[in-house]
């Protein structure tokens, strides 16, 4: 997938389709045919517009627990949807204050040569969320191109799919809703830090992955999900804790991703630390609580090895 860069000026015509893409779920997705469908017909590249950071972390403040995909995580979902090009804008107090044409004029038609402008039905932008899609087709026809706006998509009970809706489920921690919704599992990546070693001393090893600050999570418990290891094409099954280990941490202690791998037994891995192990979050089996004792926890973790194998077996 190639990167545009920020000043960069195409040389020939695009299509583009605009947007935060956080998560990019199910409706990002329709975006992304849509404005593959228009490239294919009018012969021209297709590129994505999207922006870093958050344009809420400028506009409200510093983000936390907010995002689905923290930046690195969305351009490798893009990417392994296919899609060719991309252009991450940096999104600064002067852009939030840009008036909508004035974005149009530098950005679209400017630096990215948009013939073909591809959003979705709630998209706005520009000052004060002044720029709409009717105002973006009106701007767009008016210099021979075209905008397509994309009406939403919706699940099975007619909720249509967003990233609000989706920061909602995995809050309460369902993660198959939150799943149907994304269209992939909900994804979390973070380098392995070294950790107390406890889990190795009670028989299962895990490693210890420090979760990016503005990455949402679910609740704290114990989740079913498969691992990604740097350098391997299968994933590893897997039974991670999400938590402050209040068993074995006295006072409110630093939330970790501990996660266990399921087959190291016939697929050793090395030390993991300083490498980015990625999450994909499944499940959740229960939630954290503190043991009376190291042998009680102990036999609880053997449960919820048994528990994720099984339902990974269900989820497939």
């Amino acid at each position: 997938m190639r990167r545009i860069l920020a000043e960069e000026m195409l040389d020939e015509p695009t299509v583009v389709t605009v947007g935060s893409f956080d998560g990019v779920h199910r409706g990002h997705q329709a975006l992304l045919a849509a404005a593959r469908e228009v490239a294919a017909r009018e012969g021209l590249p297709m590129v994505v517009l999207t922006f870093d950071p958050h344009p809420r972390a400028v506009l409200k403040g510093p983000l936390t627990r907010y995002l689905l995909t923290p930046t690195p995580v969305k351009l490798a979902v893009l990417e392994e949807l296919g899609v060719p090009a991309v252009k991450v804008m940096p999104f600064t107090p002067a852009v939030a204050a840009q008036p909508a044409e004035e974005f149009l004029e530098q950005e679209l038609a400017g630096r990215l040569r948009a013939r073909v402008v591809v959003v979705g039905y709630s998209f706005t932008f520009g000052a004060r969320a002044q720029g709409t899609p009717e105002l973006l087709q009106h701007w767009m026809a008016a210099r021979g191109g075209e905008a397509v706006v994309v009406p939403p998509v919706r699940l099975a009970d007619g909720t249509p799919v967003s990233s609000s809706y989706i920061r909602e489920r995995i809050l309460d921690g369902d993660l198959e809703a939150a799943e149907a919704a994304l269209g992939h599992p909900f994804r979390v990546e973070g380098p392995v830090r070294p950790g107390l070693a406890q889990g190795r001393q009670l028989g299962f090893p895990t490693a210890n992955v420090e979760v990016p600050p503005e990455q949402i999570m679910g609740p704290y418990g114990v989740y079913a999900g498969f691992a990604r290891l740097a350098g391997e094409a299968e994933p590893r099954p897997a039974v991670a804790n999400w938590g402050v280990r209040p068993t074995v941490v006295t006072g409110h202690g630093h939330p970790w991703l501990e996660v266990y791998l399921l087959d190291a037994d016939r697929r050793p891995v090395g030390d993991l630390r300083g490498q980015v192990l990625r999450f994909d979050c499944r499940s959740r089996i229960r939630a954290e609580r503190r043991f009376h004792s190291l042998e009680a926890l102990k036999a609880q973790i053997a449960r919820d090895v048994e528990e994720a194998r099984r339902r990974l077996v269900e989820l497939g």
